[in-house]
Protein backbone atom coordinates (compact mmCIF):
# COMPACT_ATOMS: atom_id res chain seq x y z
CA UNK A 1 0.00 0.00 0.00
CA UNK A 2 1.40 3.40 -0.94
CA UNK A 3 1.83 6.25 1.49
CA UNK A 4 -0.92 8.10 -0.37
CA UNK A 5 -3.37 5.18 0.00
CA UNK A 6 -2.60 4.88 3.70
CA UNK A 7 -3.28 8.56 4.27
CA UNK A 8 -6.49 8.35 2.26
CA UNK A 9 -7.75 5.42 4.32
CA UNK A 10 -6.83 7.18 7.54
CA UNK A 11 -8.66 10.26 6.30
CA UNK A 12 -11.81 8.23 5.65
CA UNK A 13 -11.61 6.77 9.13
CA UNK A 14 -11.09 10.24 10.57
CA UNK A 15 -14.22 11.60 8.87
CA UNK A 16 -16.38 8.85 10.34
CA UNK A 17 -14.95 9.35 13.81
CA UNK A 18 -15.37 13.11 13.62
CA UNK A 19 -19.04 12.73 12.81
CA UNK A 20 -19.54 10.57 15.90
CA UNK A 21 -16.86 11.36 18.44
CA UNK A 22 -15.89 15.02 18.04
CA UNK A 23 -18.61 16.28 20.34
CA UNK A 24 -16.24 16.31 23.31
CA UNK A 25 -14.76 19.56 22.04
CA UNK A 26 -17.95 21.28 23.14
CA UNK A 27 -17.87 20.15 26.76
CA UNK A 28 -16.82 23.61 27.88
CA UNK A 29 -20.51 24.47 27.85
CA UNK A 30 -20.96 22.42 31.02
CA UNK A 31 -18.65 24.85 32.78
CA UNK A 32 -20.54 27.94 31.62
CA UNK A 33 -21.13 30.24 34.63
CA UNK A 34 -24.31 31.48 32.94
CA UNK A 35 -25.80 27.98 32.78
CA UNK A 36 -29.54 28.58 32.95
CA UNK A 37 -30.75 25.25 34.27
CA UNK A 38 -30.55 23.19 37.41
CA UNK A 39 -28.50 20.00 37.66
CA UNK A 40 -29.89 16.83 39.25
CA UNK A 41 -28.56 13.31 39.73
CA UNK A 42 -30.46 10.08 39.09
CA UNK A 43 -29.28 6.72 40.37
CA UNK A 44 -29.89 4.38 37.46
CA UNK A 45 -30.43 0.68 38.01
CA UNK A 46 -30.19 0.10 34.25
CA UNK A 47 -26.84 1.84 33.88
CA UNK A 48 -25.66 0.82 37.34
CA UNK A 49 -24.39 4.33 38.09
CA UNK A 50 -25.48 7.86 38.92
CA UNK A 51 -26.21 10.09 35.94
CA UNK A 52 -26.71 13.84 35.81
CA UNK A 53 -29.63 15.56 34.07
CA UNK A 54 -30.17 19.29 33.57
CA UNK A 55 -33.52 21.03 33.77
CA UNK A 56 -34.43 24.49 32.48
CA UNK A 57 -37.87 25.90 33.28
CA UNK A 58 -39.75 28.35 31.07
CA UNK A 59 -39.90 32.00 32.06
CA UNK A 60 -42.69 32.51 34.58
CA UNK A 61 -43.01 28.79 35.26
CA UNK A 62 -46.34 28.16 37.00
CA UNK A 63 -46.70 24.84 38.81
CA UNK A 64 -50.47 24.96 38.24
CA UNK A 65 -49.99 24.91 34.46
CA UNK A 66 -48.82 21.82 32.57
CA UNK A 67 -46.07 22.15 29.96
CA UNK A 68 -44.71 20.10 27.07
CA UNK A 69 -41.14 18.89 27.58
CA UNK A 70 -38.05 18.88 25.37
CA UNK A 71 -35.44 16.19 26.05
CA UNK A 72 -32.19 17.22 24.40
CA UNK A 73 -29.29 14.83 24.11
CA UNK A 74 -25.60 15.77 24.33
CA UNK A 75 -26.48 18.50 26.79
CA UNK A 76 -22.91 19.73 27.19
CA UNK A 77 -23.13 21.56 23.89
CA UNK A 78 -26.84 21.41 23.06
CA UNK A 79 -28.67 22.38 26.24
CA UNK A 80 -27.91 26.11 26.45
CA UNK A 81 -28.79 26.86 22.83
CA UNK A 82 -31.94 24.71 22.96
CA UNK A 83 -33.10 26.40 26.16
CA UNK A 84 -32.41 29.88 24.72
CA UNK A 85 -34.09 29.17 21.36
CA UNK A 86 -37.11 27.61 23.10
CA UNK A 87 -37.62 30.79 25.14
CA UNK A 88 -37.13 33.02 22.09
CA UNK A 89 -39.61 31.07 19.95
CA UNK A 90 -42.11 30.93 22.82
CA UNK A 91 -42.03 34.67 23.52
CA UNK A 92 -42.69 35.27 19.82
CA UNK A 93 -45.66 32.88 19.89
CA UNK A 94 -44.04 30.35 17.55
CA UNK A 95 -44.21 27.49 20.05
CA UNK A 96 -45.59 27.00 23.57
CA UNK A 97 -43.34 27.28 26.59
CA UNK A 98 -41.48 24.05 27.40
CA UNK A 99 -39.59 22.47 30.21
CA UNK A 100 -36.16 21.64 28.74
CA UNK A 101 -34.33 18.55 30.02
CA UNK A 102 -30.70 18.03 29.06
CA UNK A 103 -29.15 14.54 28.93
CA UNK A 104 -25.34 14.94 29.10
CA UNK A 105 -22.86 12.23 28.21
CA UNK A 106 -19.89 11.24 30.34
CA UNK A 107 -17.16 10.76 27.74
CA UNK A 108 -17.04 10.23 23.95
CA UNK A 109 -16.49 6.48 24.05
CA UNK A 110 -19.23 5.91 26.65
CA UNK A 111 -21.51 8.01 24.46
CA UNK A 112 -20.91 5.62 21.55
CA UNK A 113 -21.68 2.65 23.79
CA UNK A 114 -24.90 4.18 25.15
CA UNK A 115 -26.28 5.28 21.80
CA UNK A 116 -25.66 2.20 19.66
CA UNK A 117 -27.53 -1.07 19.26
CA UNK A 118 -25.10 -2.84 16.91
CA UNK A 119 -21.46 -2.88 15.94
CA UNK A 120 -20.30 -0.93 12.87
CA UNK A 121 -17.70 -1.70 10.22
CA UNK A 122 -18.55 0.99 7.66
CA UNK A 123 -17.39 4.50 6.97
CA UNK A 124 -19.85 7.37 6.78
CA UNK A 125 -19.52 7.21 2.98
CA UNK A 126 -20.91 3.66 2.99
CA UNK A 127 -17.67 1.81 2.34
CA UNK A 128 -16.50 -1.09 4.58
CA UNK A 129 -13.39 -0.50 6.68
CA UNK A 130 -11.72 -2.96 9.05
CA UNK A 131 -10.06 -0.12 10.95
CA UNK A 132 -13.41 1.51 11.66
CA UNK A 133 -14.67 -1.83 12.96
CA UNK A 134 -12.10 -1.73 15.77
CA UNK A 135 -13.64 1.46 17.11
CA UNK A 136 -17.16 0.03 17.00
CA UNK A 137 -16.60 -3.55 18.14
CA UNK A 138 -18.80 -5.69 20.40
CA UNK A 139 -17.14 -4.44 23.57
CA UNK A 140 -17.46 -0.75 22.64
CA UNK A 141 -21.05 -0.67 21.33
CA UNK A 142 -24.50 -2.08 22.06
CA UNK A 143 -25.54 -0.21 25.20
CA UNK A 144 -28.56 1.35 23.53
CA UNK A 145 -31.09 -1.07 25.03
CA UNK A 146 -30.18 -0.20 28.62
CA UNK A 147 -29.76 3.48 27.86
CA UNK A 148 -33.25 3.53 26.35
CA UNK A 149 -34.62 1.93 29.51
CA UNK A 150 -32.82 4.56 31.57
CA UNK A 151 -34.33 7.34 29.48
CA UNK A 152 -37.86 5.91 29.28
CA UNK A 153 -38.25 4.24 32.67
CA UNK A 154 -36.14 6.50 34.89
CA UNK A 155 -35.54 9.97 33.46
CA UNK A 156 -38.96 10.75 31.99
CA UNK A 157 -40.92 9.46 35.02
CA UNK A 158 -38.65 11.44 37.36
CA UNK A 159 -39.24 14.64 35.39
CA UNK A 160 -42.99 14.02 35.37
CA UNK A 161 -42.99 13.53 39.14
CA UNK A 162 -41.01 16.71 39.83
CA UNK A 163 -42.62 19.11 37.34
CA UNK A 164 -46.07 19.71 35.89
CA UNK A 165 -45.73 18.18 32.43
CA UNK A 166 -48.58 17.65 29.96
CA UNK A 167 -47.29 14.44 28.37
CA UNK A 168 -46.16 15.92 25.04
CA UNK A 169 -42.48 14.99 25.01
CA UNK A 170 -40.06 16.07 22.28
CA UNK A 171 -36.75 14.26 21.71
CA UNK A 172 -33.83 16.14 20.12
CA UNK A 173 -30.79 14.21 18.94
CA UNK A 174 -27.88 15.17 16.69
CA UNK A 175 -25.45 12.88 14.89
CA UNK A 176 -25.25 9.57 16.79
CA UNK A 177 -27.99 10.61 19.23
CA UNK A 178 -30.11 11.28 16.13
CA UNK A 179 -29.41 7.71 15.01
CA UNK A 180 -30.48 6.54 18.49
CA UNK A 181 -33.73 8.49 18.10
CA UNK A 182 -34.38 6.84 14.74
CA UNK A 183 -33.91 3.39 16.29
CA UNK A 184 -36.20 4.37 19.16
CA UNK A 185 -39.00 5.25 16.73
CA UNK A 186 -40.33 1.67 16.61
CA UNK A 187 -39.52 0.81 20.23
CA UNK A 188 -41.70 1.61 23.20
CA UNK A 189 -41.01 5.23 24.10
CA UNK A 190 -42.89 8.27 25.46
CA UNK A 191 -41.95 10.74 22.72
CA UNK A 192 -44.63 12.30 20.57
CA UNK A 193 -42.02 14.08 18.45
CA UNK A 194 -38.50 13.15 17.33
CA UNK A 195 -36.13 15.84 16.07
CA UNK A 196 -33.19 14.15 14.32
CA UNK A 197 -30.45 16.58 13.27
CA UNK A 198 -28.06 15.13 10.67
CA UNK A 199 -28.52 11.69 12.27
CA UNK A 200 -25.94 8.97 11.63
CA UNK A 201 -28.37 6.88 9.58
CA UNK A 202 -25.35 5.64 7.61
CA UNK A 203 -24.14 3.72 10.69
CA UNK A 204 -23.58 0.04 9.85
CA UNK A 205 -24.59 0.75 6.26
CA UNK A 206 -28.04 2.04 7.21
CA UNK A 207 -29.00 -0.75 9.61
CA UNK A 208 -31.59 1.50 11.30
CA UNK A 209 -33.50 1.74 8.01
CA UNK A 210 -33.76 -2.04 7.87
CA UNK A 211 -34.71 -2.16 11.54
CA UNK A 212 -37.56 0.34 11.18
CA UNK A 213 -38.74 -1.32 7.98
CA UNK A 214 -38.90 -4.70 9.72
CA UNK A 215 -40.38 -3.58 13.05
CA UNK A 216 -42.53 -0.57 12.15
CA UNK A 217 -45.59 -2.47 10.98
CA UNK A 218 -48.09 -0.83 13.34
CA UNK A 219 -49.03 2.82 12.93
CA UNK A 220 -46.24 5.13 14.10
CA UNK A 221 -47.71 8.14 15.92
CA UNK A 222 -44.54 10.20 16.33
CA UNK A 223 -43.92 13.45 14.48
CA UNK A 224 -40.46 13.27 12.90
CA UNK A 225 -38.20 16.07 11.65
CA UNK A 226 -34.96 15.08 9.89
CA UNK A 227 -32.27 17.53 8.85
CA UNK A 228 -29.35 16.80 6.54
CA UNK A 229 -25.99 18.58 6.39
CA UNK A 230 -25.09 18.88 2.72
CA UNK A 231 -22.15 21.23 3.05
CA UNK A 232 -18.85 21.76 4.77
CA UNK A 233 -15.62 19.82 4.31
CA UNK A 234 -17.26 16.54 5.32
CA UNK A 235 -20.04 16.76 2.70
CA UNK A 236 -20.96 13.24 1.62
CA UNK A 237 -23.69 12.20 -0.78
CA UNK A 238 -24.15 8.88 1.01
CA UNK A 239 -25.21 10.75 4.14
CA UNK A 240 -27.84 12.65 2.16
CA UNK A 241 -29.00 9.49 0.40
CA UNK A 242 -29.53 7.54 3.63
CA UNK A 243 -31.56 10.39 5.10
CA UNK A 244 -33.69 10.47 1.97
CA UNK A 245 -34.19 6.70 2.10
CA UNK A 246 -35.18 6.85 5.77
CA UNK A 247 -37.59 9.71 5.08
CA UNK A 248 -39.14 7.86 2.14
CA UNK A 249 -39.66 4.85 4.41
CA UNK A 250 -41.48 7.02 6.96
CA UNK A 251 -43.60 8.58 4.25
CA UNK A 252 -44.55 5.11 3.05
CA UNK A 253 -45.69 4.31 6.57
CA UNK A 254 -47.67 7.59 6.63
CA UNK A 255 -45.63 9.05 9.48
CA UNK A 256 -46.02 12.81 9.93
CA UNK A 257 -42.46 13.62 8.91
CA UNK A 258 -40.33 16.22 7.17
CA UNK A 259 -36.84 16.13 5.65
CA UNK A 260 -34.92 19.37 5.21
CA UNK A 261 -31.53 19.61 3.52
CA UNK A 262 -29.17 22.44 4.49
CA UNK A 263 -26.00 23.74 2.90
CA UNK A 264 -24.33 23.41 6.27
CA UNK A 265 -21.67 21.24 7.87
CA UNK A 266 -22.32 18.48 10.36
CA UNK A 267 -21.92 20.81 13.36
CA UNK A 268 -23.29 24.06 11.94
CA UNK A 269 -26.52 22.36 10.89
CA UNK A 270 -27.70 22.13 14.50
CA UNK A 271 -28.86 25.74 14.91
CA UNK A 272 -31.05 26.07 11.78
CA UNK A 273 -32.36 22.56 12.43
CA UNK A 274 -33.39 23.50 15.95
CA UNK A 275 -35.24 26.63 14.86
CA UNK A 276 -36.91 25.04 11.84
CA UNK A 277 -37.63 21.73 13.54
CA UNK A 278 -39.50 23.22 16.49
CA UNK A 279 -41.24 25.79 14.31
CA UNK A 280 -42.38 23.08 11.89
CA UNK A 281 -43.60 20.86 14.71
CA UNK A 282 -45.76 23.65 16.14
CA UNK A 283 -46.98 25.12 12.86
CA UNK A 284 -50.67 25.83 13.40
CA UNK A 285 -50.41 25.89 17.21
CA UNK A 286 -50.54 29.64 17.85
CA UNK A 287 -53.86 31.31 17.26
CA UNK A 288 -52.14 34.64 16.71
CA UNK A 289 -52.90 38.12 17.96
CA UNK A 290 -56.62 38.63 18.51
CA UNK A 291 -57.57 42.18 17.55
CA UNK A 292 -60.59 44.13 18.91
CA UNK A 293 -62.25 44.13 15.49
CA UNK A 294 -61.83 40.37 14.88
CA UNK A 295 -64.75 38.00 14.67
CA UNK A 296 -63.95 35.05 16.90
CA UNK A 297 -65.81 32.87 19.41
CA UNK A 298 -64.83 30.43 22.14
CA UNK A 299 -65.83 27.61 19.79
CA UNK A 300 -63.44 28.98 17.14
CA UNK A 301 -60.63 28.77 19.70
CA UNK A 302 -61.53 25.17 20.55
CA UNK A 303 -61.72 24.23 16.86
CA UNK A 304 -58.30 25.80 16.20
CA UNK A 305 -56.58 23.76 18.90
CA UNK A 306 -58.50 20.64 17.93
CA UNK A 307 -57.11 20.93 14.39
CA UNK A 308 -53.56 21.25 15.70
CA UNK A 309 -54.10 18.34 18.09
CA UNK A 310 -55.21 16.21 15.16
CA UNK A 311 -52.05 17.15 13.26
CA UNK A 312 -49.68 16.01 16.02
CA UNK A 313 -51.81 13.12 17.37
CA UNK A 314 -51.95 14.63 20.85
CA UNK A 315 -54.65 16.65 22.58
CA UNK A 316 -53.56 20.20 23.28
CA UNK A 317 -55.99 22.28 25.32
CA UNK A 318 -56.47 25.92 24.28
CA UNK A 319 -54.52 28.48 26.23
CA UNK A 320 -56.44 30.54 28.76
CA UNK A 321 -55.02 33.67 27.10
CA UNK A 322 -56.79 32.80 23.85
CA UNK A 323 -60.14 32.62 25.67
CA UNK A 324 -59.39 35.75 27.68
CA UNK A 325 -58.80 37.90 24.56
CA UNK A 326 -61.71 36.29 22.74
CA UNK A 327 -63.86 37.43 25.61
CA UNK A 328 -62.37 40.91 25.44
CA UNK A 329 -63.03 41.45 21.72
CA UNK A 330 -66.63 40.24 22.04
CA UNK A 331 -67.20 42.48 25.07
CA UNK A 332 -65.67 45.37 23.09
CA UNK A 333 -68.09 44.67 20.22
CA UNK A 334 -71.09 44.28 22.49
CA UNK A 335 -71.51 40.58 21.73
CA UNK A 336 -72.42 39.69 25.28
CA UNK A 337 -73.27 35.96 24.98
CA UNK A 338 -70.12 35.27 22.94
CA UNK A 339 -68.02 37.12 25.51
CA UNK A 340 -69.60 35.16 28.38
CA UNK A 341 -68.85 31.84 26.64
CA UNK A 342 -65.18 32.80 26.45
CA UNK A 343 -64.92 34.14 30.01
CA UNK A 344 -66.38 30.90 31.36
CA UNK A 345 -63.25 29.16 30.05
CA UNK A 346 -60.97 31.45 32.08
CA UNK A 347 -61.49 30.00 35.56
CA UNK A 348 -57.74 30.02 36.27
CA UNK A 349 -57.81 33.82 36.00
CA UNK A 350 -60.78 34.40 38.31
CA UNK A 351 -58.56 35.23 41.29
CA UNK A 352 -56.12 37.49 39.46
CA UNK A 353 -57.50 39.23 36.36
CA UNK A 354 -59.55 42.12 37.73
CA UNK A 355 -60.30 43.72 34.35
CA UNK A 356 -61.54 40.45 32.91
CA UNK A 357 -63.95 39.99 35.79
CA UNK A 358 -65.29 43.52 35.38
CA UNK A 359 -65.90 42.81 31.69
CA UNK A 360 -67.47 39.45 32.55
CA UNK A 361 -69.81 40.99 35.12
CA UNK A 362 -70.76 43.75 32.70
CA UNK A 363 -71.80 41.21 30.05
CA UNK A 364 -74.35 39.67 32.43
CA UNK A 365 -75.53 43.14 33.44
CA UNK A 366 -76.11 44.14 29.81
CA UNK A 367 -78.19 41.00 29.32
CA UNK A 368 -80.15 41.86 32.48
CA UNK A 369 -79.00 38.67 34.18
CA UNK A 370 -78.52 40.59 37.40
CA UNK A 371 -78.04 37.67 39.78
CA UNK A 372 -75.11 36.29 37.77
CA UNK A 373 -73.70 39.79 37.33
CA UNK A 374 -73.78 40.28 41.10
CA UNK A 375 -71.87 37.03 41.63
CA UNK A 376 -69.02 38.16 39.38
CA UNK A 377 -68.88 41.62 40.95
CA UNK A 378 -68.49 39.87 44.30
CA UNK A 379 -65.46 38.09 42.83
CA UNK A 380 -64.05 41.50 41.86
CA UNK A 381 -64.46 42.77 45.40
CA UNK A 382 -62.71 39.72 46.83
CA UNK A 383 -59.64 40.79 44.88
CA UNK A 384 -60.07 44.53 45.43
CA UNK A 385 -62.54 45.39 48.24
CA UNK A 386 -62.19 49.10 47.46
CA UNK A 387 -63.08 48.83 43.77
CA UNK A 388 -65.49 51.72 43.31
CA UNK A 389 -66.88 50.56 39.99
CA UNK A 390 -67.90 47.18 41.36
CA UNK A 391 -69.42 48.75 44.49
CA UNK A 392 -71.52 51.21 42.47
CA UNK A 393 -72.71 48.52 40.08
CA UNK A 394 -73.69 46.27 43.01
CA UNK A 395 -75.82 49.06 44.46
CA UNK A 396 -77.41 49.61 41.04
CA UNK A 397 -78.20 45.89 40.72
CA UNK A 398 -79.77 45.82 44.19
CA UNK A 399 -82.11 48.65 43.22
CA UNK A 400 -83.07 46.92 39.99
CA UNK A 401 -83.75 43.66 41.81
CA UNK A 402 -85.84 45.47 44.42
CA UNK A 403 -87.95 47.00 41.65
CA UNK A 404 -88.40 43.62 40.04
Amino acid sequence: MTSFDTKKKQSMKYIALVLILSLNCFTAFSQDPDFGGKKHSINSKYLNESREIWVGLPAGYDSTISYPTIYVMDAEYQFDITYAIMKELAVNDKIPNHIVVGIPYQDPQKRVYDLTFTTNSYNSDGTPDSLIATYFSDSLTGGGVNFLKYLVDEVVPWVNSEYNTNGFDVYIGHSLSGYFGAYMLVQENPFEALQLYDPSIWYEHGDVIRYVEKNGNSKIQSNVFISTANGGKERQQYNVDTHQEFYDLLQGKKVNSELKIYEEGHSSVRLPSLIDGLTNLYEGYAIGTIMPTDTITAQDVKDHYAAFSNKVNFEFTPTVEAFRWTGYVNHYQGKWPEAIDAYKECTSLYKSDLMMLLEFADCYFQLEEYGKSMEVYEMVLEIDPTNEGAQLRKEEIKKLLDKG
